[in-house]
């Protein structure tokens, strides 16, 4: 959750606005922003600000990098997200979105989220070399299935999950 600060070194001299993946927590999302639908716009519109003001003669922007910047996800990534996704919003506490009433995260669907994304993150490769265990975890299940309190999944907003997981 690190917060960007460039008041010194090479970009010092200049604006430097970081905007974060919609519903990533660093950014507007339904569970800090009540004005998600407003911000969700204002990001699309940097990117049109980009495209059309990059060059010109009055140079409204001249310099911007856009990193994983896709507008929608891709149909491989839609396949593979639906698996987490479901995961989330079938698990009993998640109960239909209805946990929200009661204030209570929905702590097995999120984990159950993050062990459905598992395999998709590491490599074969590291896999083979149990490089999972640089986490602290002695074997592959515990690392699968961190005790309670000790899955950062846990840290997560369901919706936050949802929104990003849902760009199509």
């Amino acid at each position: 959750r690190a917060q960007f600060n460039f008041t010194s070194g090479a970009l010092k001299d200049y604006i430097v606005i970081v905007v974060a993946m919609l519903g990533n927590r660093g950014s507007s999302s339904p569970s800090n922003n009540a004005d998600f639908p407003a911000n969700y716009s204002l990001r699309y519109q940097a990117y049109y600000w980009a495209v059309m003001h990059g060059a010109g003669p009055f140079h409204f922007l001249k310099h911007s990098v856009v990193i994983c910047g896709s507008a929608k996800n891709s149909g491989l990534n839609h396949a593979f997200l639906e698996g987490p996704t479901s995961a989330l919003i079938t698990s009993h506490d998640y109960d239909l979105g209805r946990y929200k009433s009661n204030c209570v995260k929905p702590v097995e669907g999120l984990r159950a989220f993050g062990r459905a994304c598992a395999a998709w993150v590491p490599s074969a490769d590291e896999f083979k070399q149990e490089l999972w265990r640089e986490s602290g975890a002695e074997s592959l299940h515990q690392w699968l299935h961190p005790p309670m309190g000790k899955d950062s999944n846990e840290e997560w907003d369901p919706e936050d999950l949802l929104v990003m997981a849902r760009r199509r």
